[in-house]
């Protein structure tokens, strides 16, 4: 059995370098091909491949989940509103929701709100032990502590959850 076989009958997407978070193809067309081959608007679980543009180039796209909720420490931050999230972006920066990201740093003790001219940036404790986490379909995404700091100095850190000035997530997985 050839790798092209045996990975379309063992589908499973994984990102990032984090143990035991994936993406496992189940539902609709569930085939991934390596190399740089064209990919189609493809489809598994809520997860969709969606070109960056109408015209069929063969560039592939973005992957798109429905984000319904974030929480901290398991706890929702409260309403939050269905937005896009793209995910596997090649960036290790989680980029959301003004509002939410707000919400989500108002509950991780000592955070900071840091303002440079026109920019916002979140700042938080290097030590902190909140865990974010953003309900998937049936699954949660955590995000470990230790991956949700950007080291500065010994004390405070910039959070590696930022503000997006658009309607929707950016970098999951």
């Amino acid at each position: 059995m050839n790798w092209v076989t045996l990975a379309l009958n063992n589908f499973t997407l994984s990102y990032g370098l984090t143990i035991n978070q994936s993406v496992t193809g189940y539902e609709g067309q569930d085939t991934i091909i390596f190399g740089g081959v064209s990919v189609a608007q493809q489809t598994f679980g809520l997860a969709t491949n969606t070109p960056f543009s109408d015209v069929e180039d063969g560039i592939i796209g973005v992957w798109i989940i429905p984000l319904i909720d974030a929480k901290i420490n398991r706890k929702s931050v409260g309403t939050v509103p269905t937005a896009p999230a793209i995910i596997d972006t090649g960036t290790t920066l989680v980029y959301g929701i003004s509002s939410v990201v707000d919400a989500i740093h108002s509950q991780i003790p000592d955070a900071i709100l840091y303002s440079l001219q026109q920019e916002q940036i979140w700042l938080i404790p290097c030590d902190t032990i909140s865990v974010v986490s953003f309900p998937f379909d049936n699954g949660l995404y955590s995000i470990d502590p230790a991956e949700l700091i950007m080291n500065t100095n010994k004390s405070i850190c910039i959070s590696g959850l930022q503000s997006n000035h658009a309607n929707f997530w950016f970098k999951f997985i």
